[in-house]
């Protein structure tokens, strides 16, 4: 098996159980977009060990952008969160 479809089987979905009372709640959009970013960045460091180490700069840009979408989709939830915790008169939870 490759190591990208390691990487894939291994990490192709949420970690957590959500069951759990006091479970983290996974963060749908942003860990699609982590994972993508993840994929990518495997990709190209596999292509740059068959390049010689030469790594595709357009590659890492990919990754990038996806990375940056994962940080603001998290960063949405967690402002929603906090926005419905002071609607409903409770301290909103700190991450």
């Amino acid at each position: 098996m490759s190591v990208g479809r390691l990487i894939d089987r291994a990490m192709s979905r949420p970690q957590c159980n959500c069951t759990q009372a006091g479970a983290v709640k996974p963060i749908p959009a942003a860990y699609e977009h982590a994972m993508q970013a993840a994929r990518l960045l495997v990709a190209s460091y596999v292509r740059g060990l068959r390049n010689c180490g030469s790594v595709d700069w357009s590659d890492v840009d990919d990754a990038h952008y996806w990375a940056l979408k994962a940080t603001r989709a998290s960063q949405r939830l967690i402002q929603k969160e906090r926005a419905a915790a002071r609607k409903a008169g409770h301290a909103a939870p700190r991450r």
